[in-house]
Protein backbone atom coordinates (compact mmCIF):
# COMPACT_ATOMS: atom_id res chain seq x y z
CA UNK A 1 0.00 0.00 0.00
CA UNK A 2 1.25 3.60 -0.79
CA UNK A 3 0.40 6.18 1.90
CA UNK A 4 0.06 9.80 0.38
CA UNK A 5 -0.15 12.25 2.80
CA UNK A 6 -2.30 15.44 1.66
CA UNK A 7 -1.71 18.94 3.43
CA UNK A 8 -1.85 22.68 2.46
CA UNK A 9 -0.26 25.66 3.65
CA UNK A 10 -3.91 27.53 4.08
CA UNK A 11 -7.52 26.00 4.06
CA UNK A 12 -9.18 25.83 0.69
CA UNK A 13 -6.64 25.37 -0.98
CA UNK A 14 -8.40 22.72 -2.86
CA UNK A 15 -6.82 19.36 -1.53
CA UNK A 16 -10.31 17.93 -1.72
CA UNK A 17 -10.74 18.09 -4.65
CA UNK A 18 -7.01 17.09 -5.65
CA UNK A 19 -7.59 13.77 -4.05
CA UNK A 20 -11.06 13.19 -5.62
CA UNK A 21 -9.75 13.78 -8.89
CA UNK A 22 -6.08 11.83 -8.28
CA UNK A 23 -8.52 9.15 -6.73
CA UNK A 24 -11.01 8.61 -9.96
CA UNK A 25 -7.64 8.75 -12.30
CA UNK A 26 -5.66 5.49 -9.95
CA UNK A 27 -9.39 4.17 -10.04
CA UNK A 28 -9.27 3.83 -13.53
CA UNK A 29 -6.51 2.20 -13.75
CA UNK A 30 -7.76 -0.31 -11.68
CA UNK A 31 -6.02 0.40 -8.51
CA UNK A 32 -7.58 0.27 -5.29
CA UNK A 33 -7.95 3.68 -3.59
CA UNK A 34 -8.97 4.41 0.30
CA UNK A 35 -8.98 7.66 2.14
CA UNK A 36 -8.40 9.06 5.51
CA UNK A 37 -9.31 12.69 6.66
CA UNK A 38 -7.90 13.51 9.83
CA UNK A 39 -10.11 15.49 12.59
CA UNK A 40 -10.83 19.74 11.56
CA UNK A 41 -13.34 21.66 10.47
CA UNK A 42 -15.31 20.01 7.46
CA UNK A 43 -14.07 16.92 8.18
CA UNK A 44 -17.19 14.66 8.57
CA UNK A 45 -18.67 16.07 5.51
CA UNK A 46 -15.51 16.05 3.25
CA UNK A 47 -15.04 12.38 4.36
CA UNK A 48 -18.61 11.50 3.52
CA UNK A 49 -18.26 13.15 0.00
CA UNK A 50 -14.76 11.54 -0.88
CA UNK A 51 -16.43 8.22 0.17
CA UNK A 52 -19.27 9.14 -2.27
CA UNK A 53 -17.38 10.18 -5.63
CA UNK A 54 -14.70 7.58 -4.81
CA UNK A 55 -17.19 4.78 -4.41
CA UNK A 56 -15.48 3.29 -0.99
CA UNK A 57 -17.09 0.26 0.43
CA UNK A 58 -14.69 0.62 3.63
CA UNK A 59 -17.47 1.82 6.41
CA UNK A 60 -14.42 3.70 8.06
CA UNK A 61 -13.44 5.20 5.06
CA UNK A 62 -15.94 7.92 5.74
CA UNK A 63 -15.22 8.43 9.59
CA UNK A 64 -12.16 11.42 10.46
CA UNK A 65 -9.62 9.42 12.21
CA UNK A 66 -6.47 11.24 14.02
CA UNK A 67 -3.65 10.81 12.35
CA UNK A 68 -2.13 8.72 15.01
CA UNK A 69 -4.85 6.18 14.75
CA UNK A 70 -4.11 5.87 11.44
CA UNK A 71 -0.41 5.16 11.49
CA UNK A 72 -1.51 2.50 14.27
CA UNK A 73 -4.31 1.22 11.88
CA UNK A 74 -2.28 1.36 8.56
CA UNK A 75 -1.50 -2.38 8.65
CA UNK A 76 -5.42 -4.00 8.40
CA UNK A 77 -5.95 -1.43 5.31
CA UNK A 78 -2.90 -2.41 3.19
CA UNK A 79 -5.14 -5.64 2.21
CA UNK A 80 -7.77 -3.94 1.11
CA UNK A 81 -5.78 -0.57 -0.82
CA UNK A 82 -3.40 0.43 -2.90
CA UNK A 83 -3.40 3.79 -2.09
CA UNK A 84 -4.46 5.52 0.60
CA UNK A 85 -4.91 9.22 0.62
CA UNK A 86 -5.04 10.95 4.23
CA UNK A 87 -6.15 14.33 4.31
CA UNK A 88 -4.32 16.56 7.02
CA UNK A 89 -6.07 19.57 8.69
CA UNK A 90 -3.21 20.32 11.69
CA UNK A 91 0.44 20.08 11.16
CA UNK A 92 0.27 19.61 15.16
CA UNK A 93 -1.05 16.08 14.40
CA UNK A 94 2.27 15.18 13.00
CA UNK A 95 4.42 14.62 15.99
CA UNK A 96 8.12 12.99 15.85
CA UNK A 97 6.69 9.26 16.24
CA UNK A 98 3.74 9.98 13.58
CA UNK A 99 6.42 11.03 11.01
CA UNK A 100 8.92 8.43 11.64
CA UNK A 101 5.84 5.62 11.48
CA UNK A 102 5.05 7.56 8.27
CA UNK A 103 8.30 6.95 6.98
CA UNK A 104 8.85 3.99 7.89
CA UNK A 105 5.81 2.73 5.82
CA UNK A 106 7.34 4.70 2.22
CA UNK A 107 4.85 7.57 2.82
CA UNK A 108 4.93 10.43 0.49
CA UNK A 109 3.73 14.50 0.63
CA UNK A 110 1.61 15.61 -1.51
CA UNK A 111 1.28 19.86 -1.31
CA UNK A 112 -1.50 21.84 -2.36
CA UNK A 113 -0.90 24.80 -2.39
CA UNK A 114 -3.38 27.41 -3.27
CA UNK A 115 -1.85 30.77 -5.55
CA UNK A 116 -0.44 34.16 -4.10
CA UNK A 117 1.66 36.11 -5.75
CA UNK A 118 4.22 36.83 -2.93
CA UNK A 119 5.84 34.66 -0.57
CA UNK A 120 4.41 31.44 -2.31
CA UNK A 121 7.58 29.65 -2.43
CA UNK A 122 8.89 30.05 0.97
CA UNK A 123 5.40 29.08 2.06
CA UNK A 124 5.53 25.93 0.23
CA UNK A 125 9.07 24.87 1.43
CA UNK A 126 8.24 25.80 5.39
CA UNK A 127 5.34 23.45 4.52
CA UNK A 128 7.13 20.18 3.34
CA UNK A 129 9.86 21.06 5.79
CA UNK A 130 7.31 20.37 8.53
CA UNK A 131 5.89 17.20 6.80
CA UNK A 132 9.27 16.08 6.34
CA UNK A 133 8.52 13.33 3.42
CA UNK A 134 9.21 12.99 0.01
CA UNK A 135 7.11 15.77 -1.18
CA UNK A 136 5.14 16.50 -4.75
CA UNK A 137 3.53 20.03 -4.93
CA UNK A 138 0.57 20.74 -7.05
CA UNK A 139 -0.26 24.57 -7.18
CA UNK A 140 -4.12 25.50 -7.57
CA UNK A 141 -5.97 28.44 -8.96
CA UNK A 142 -3.12 29.80 -11.20
CA UNK A 143 -4.83 33.10 -12.73
CA UNK A 144 -3.88 33.79 -16.20
CA UNK A 145 -2.12 36.62 -14.90
CA UNK A 146 0.18 34.83 -12.50
CA UNK A 147 0.72 32.13 -15.17
CA UNK A 148 3.76 32.95 -15.92
CA UNK A 149 5.10 33.59 -12.50
CA UNK A 150 4.67 30.70 -11.23
CA UNK A 151 6.55 28.70 -14.77
CA UNK A 152 9.43 30.98 -14.67
CA UNK A 153 10.13 31.52 -11.02
CA UNK A 154 8.41 29.87 -8.63
CA UNK A 155 8.14 25.96 -9.92
CA UNK A 156 12.18 26.41 -10.54
CA UNK A 157 12.42 27.89 -7.52
CA UNK A 158 10.86 24.89 -6.12
CA UNK A 159 12.56 22.71 -8.04
CA UNK A 160 15.90 23.64 -6.54
CA UNK A 161 14.73 23.38 -3.34
CA UNK A 162 14.10 19.38 -3.67
CA UNK A 163 10.74 19.43 -4.16
CA UNK A 164 8.70 18.24 -7.76
CA UNK A 165 6.56 20.28 -8.82
CA UNK A 166 3.90 17.77 -10.36
CA UNK A 167 1.09 20.26 -11.87
CA UNK A 168 0.22 23.94 -12.10
CA UNK A 169 -3.84 24.13 -12.21
CA UNK A 170 -5.47 27.37 -13.90
CA UNK A 171 -7.83 29.24 -12.00
CA UNK A 172 -11.33 29.13 -14.02
CA UNK A 173 -13.52 31.19 -12.63
CA UNK A 174 -16.53 29.68 -13.94
CA UNK A 175 -16.34 27.25 -11.18
CA UNK A 176 -16.77 29.99 -8.19
CA UNK A 177 -19.83 31.01 -8.83
CA UNK A 178 -23.47 29.74 -9.92
CA UNK A 179 -25.18 29.70 -13.52
CA UNK A 180 -27.78 32.10 -14.33
CA UNK A 181 -30.34 29.27 -13.75
CA UNK A 182 -29.05 28.44 -10.56
CA UNK A 183 -29.35 32.17 -9.58
CA UNK A 184 -32.58 32.45 -11.05
CA UNK A 185 -33.66 28.94 -9.18
CA UNK A 186 -32.81 29.92 -5.75
CA UNK A 187 -34.10 33.28 -6.22
CA UNK A 188 -37.37 32.23 -7.44
CA UNK A 189 -37.01 34.64 -10.03
CA UNK A 190 -39.19 35.29 -13.08
CA UNK A 191 -36.99 34.80 -16.53
CA UNK A 192 -37.80 38.04 -19.06
CA UNK A 193 -35.30 37.42 -21.75
CA UNK A 194 -32.76 34.58 -23.25
CA UNK A 195 -33.72 31.34 -21.84
CA UNK A 196 -31.32 29.69 -23.85
CA UNK A 197 -28.27 31.42 -22.37
CA UNK A 198 -29.07 30.44 -18.27
CA UNK A 199 -26.10 27.59 -18.42
CA UNK A 200 -23.65 30.86 -18.66
CA UNK A 201 -21.89 31.79 -15.18
CA UNK A 202 -22.06 34.59 -13.13
CA UNK A 203 -18.54 35.13 -12.20
CA UNK A 204 -18.91 37.64 -10.20
CA UNK A 205 -22.02 40.32 -8.32
CA UNK A 206 -21.58 44.05 -8.78
CA UNK A 207 -24.26 46.72 -7.46
CA UNK A 208 -25.48 50.08 -8.67
CA UNK A 209 -24.76 53.26 -7.47
CA UNK A 210 -27.58 55.77 -6.85
CA UNK A 211 -25.98 57.80 -9.76
CA UNK A 212 -25.64 56.57 -13.12
CA UNK A 213 -22.88 58.48 -13.90
CA UNK A 214 -19.89 56.95 -14.92
CA UNK A 215 -22.34 53.30 -15.13
CA UNK A 216 -21.00 52.31 -18.74
CA UNK A 217 -17.48 52.16 -17.57
CA UNK A 218 -17.90 50.70 -13.98
CA UNK A 219 -20.04 47.84 -15.26
CA UNK A 220 -17.48 47.36 -18.44
CA UNK A 221 -15.08 46.20 -15.72
CA UNK A 222 -16.37 42.86 -15.49
CA UNK A 223 -18.93 40.90 -18.35
CA UNK A 224 -19.95 37.76 -16.80
CA UNK A 225 -21.98 39.25 -13.77
CA UNK A 226 -25.22 39.88 -12.15
CA UNK A 227 -25.71 43.98 -11.52
CA UNK A 228 -28.47 44.29 -7.99
CA UNK A 229 -30.48 47.51 -9.25
CA UNK A 230 -33.82 49.19 -8.39
CA UNK A 231 -36.85 47.71 -10.74
CA UNK A 232 -37.00 51.26 -11.62
CA UNK A 233 -33.39 52.29 -12.64
CA UNK A 234 -33.24 52.09 -16.72
CA UNK A 235 -30.52 54.74 -16.36
CA UNK A 236 -29.05 51.90 -14.63
CA UNK A 237 -30.05 49.04 -16.58
CA UNK A 238 -29.14 49.75 -20.09
CA UNK A 239 -25.09 50.53 -19.34
CA UNK A 240 -25.52 47.13 -17.30
CA UNK A 241 -26.31 45.40 -20.21
CA UNK A 242 -24.26 47.30 -22.63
Amino acid sequence: MSIVLVSSPEANAGKTAAIVAIGQRLRRQGLRVDYRRTNGPEAAADAAFVSTVLRLTDGASATPVEAGLFVRDSAPSSASSDVTFVELDDLAALNSGVIAALNQAGARSLIVARYHADGLVDTIVEQARLVSLATVVIINAVPEKGRRQVEQRVAPALTAAGLVVAGIVPQDRSLLGLSVGDLARQLGAEVLCAEDALDEPVEAVMISAMSDEGAEHYFRRISRKAVVAGGDRPDIHMPALA
